[in-house]
């Protein structure tokens, strides 16, 4: 038996704003569909799914 039984409450409810962003931000991703990656993207991870890069590539932000 859990320490703390309790009942999530009804509805959106975040700890904090940032939960509240992320979920915002998911939400625009699902309703806007897909996008296209753009090539030099494409490449690079082709790169690494076919193992051709012996070194870690830095995240692009």
């Amino acid at each position: 038996m859990p320490l703390i039984q309790q009942e999530l409450p009804e509805g959106k409810w975040f700890c904090c704003m940032d939960r509240s962003r992320i979920h915002s931000t998911l939400q625009k991703l699902l309703v806007g569909g897909a996008e296209k990656l753009p090539d030099s993207l494409l490449t690079v991870m082709k790169k690494i799914m076919t193992k051709k890069v012996q070194t870690p590539i830095p995240i692009l932000m």
